[in-house]
């Protein structure tokens, strides 16, 4: 049995079964005991539509908490800039959620064309965010092993941008981890514009090899994720926590096993409150 009244809201993102249809997910995502979802953008959803995702949201009791964009391109969605975020923050107010994500450029220079097209889709995402009071979070970023660090990896740059842009944080604990960041010091740095977690685990085998992120909490070696949702209760954090994992955390086949290891993953929180009780 799940323990009641844990002080956050446990979300799980449908990119956690992007193979499989959205109806299936919910159901998975329902019997492993989680609040809510983040829908990830899929070819699925673009063809049967947000009243589709909405119905299941209503059948399966699964409020919809945040909008993500595809994990991988597919035709039909948009790949300028400008309309990739407007379609995001479009959906998102069609699907009723309470935020949005979008990524972080890959940048060394916010000069180049392809950089203005995507400010400008920050400027009007945020306008479209503040008219039908959406939450506009931007993910934090992942540092490469064997590249120099882009604009967006160091935190403070990353604050500075979403405070001048009034956009809020979705805080991912794979990409703080594998960037060698303290997940609570984090937190605490980012404060009050925290909308989102992405909850996931990394492992670092060597430093000169990209970590393995998106693992199930209690595998990776980067930090301890109880006391980090521990902080998070502790600061009243009212967002969802929303899991992350990747689809082989879960299985690519049988449903069965997939409700079973996303509920042991699921489990994870209660404990990190139940140790911390004792």
């Amino acid at each position: 049995m799940m323990q009641e009244n844990i002080p956050l809201r446990i979300s799980c993102s449908t990119g956690t079964l992007y193979h499989l249809p959205l109806k299936l997910a919910f159901s998975i995502i329902k019997q492993a005991g989680f609040d809510g979802v983040e829908i990830d953008a899929s070819p699925e959803l673009l063809i049967r539509g947000a009243a589709y995702a909405k119905k299941l949201a209503r059948d399966f009791s699964l409020p919809i908490y945040t909008f993500h964009p595809p994990l991988y391109p597919f035709p039909g969605w948009p790949r300028e800039q400008t309309e990739r975020i407007l379609a995001v923050a479009r959906m998102a107010r069609d699907l009723d959620c309470e935020s949005f994500v979008i990524h972080a450029p890959k940048s060394y220079s916010l000069a180049t064309p392809r950089a203005k097209k995507y400010l400008n889709g920050v400027k009007l995402g945020a306008a479209f965010a503040e008219h039908y009071q959406l939450k506009f979070g931007l993910e934090t970023t992942q540092k490469p092993v064997k590249k120099p660090p882009r604009l967006f990896d160091s935190l403070d740059y990353f604050i500075d941008f979403t405070d001048k842009n009034n956009l809020c944080v979705v805080y991912d604990t794979g990409h703080s981890g594998a960037s060698g960041e303290d997940f609570i010091q984090s937190i605490q740095y980012i404060g009050g514009r925290l909308c989102n977690v992405h909850f996931n685990d990394v492992f670092i085998e060597s430093p000169l090899r990209d970590a393995k992120t998106h693992l199930a909490p209690g595998k990776g070696n980067c930090g301890d994720l109880s006391a980090f949702l521990r902080e998070l209760a502790r600061q009243h954090y009212a967002g969802p926590v929303t899991y992350e994992l990747s689809p082989f955390e879960v299985g690519l086949g049988i449903p069965q096993i997939a409700i079973q290891k996303l509920r042991a993953a699921r489990a994870f929180v209660n404990s990190a409150f139940v140790s911390d009780s004792k």
